[in-house]
Parts: C-alpha cells; structure tokens; sequence
C-alpha cells in the first residue's frame, strides 16, 4: 500500500513537472548570423601570436 501511494505522487508530479516545461519551450528565439568572412587591412604584426 505504501509504495502504491508513492508511485501515485511520482506520477502525478512527474506529470506536472512535463506539463510545466512543455509550456516553456514554446518560447522562440531568433538565431543570430555572423559572416563568413572577415577582411583585415591591417598589417601583420611581427612574432605576434593568436
């Protein structure tokens, strides 16, 4: 009987807790682009390092 009840709180919290973060993830975000490329007109440092 005991682990009956504390399955049936498992399930039910379980079920909230699913409920909850599928409401969540509705929410939308926008990507972001960077470019492909970047052009440098700078002149290369000399013995510098990345």
């Amino acid at each position: 009987m005991k682990y009956k009840k504390i399955l049936q709180c498992w399930v039910v919290v379980t079920t909230v807790s699913l409920l909850t973060i599928s409401s969540v993830q509705s929410l939308t975000v926008e990507a972001v682009s960077f470019p492909d490329k970047y052009v440098n007109h700078k002149e290369a440092l000399k013995d510098a390092t990345l």
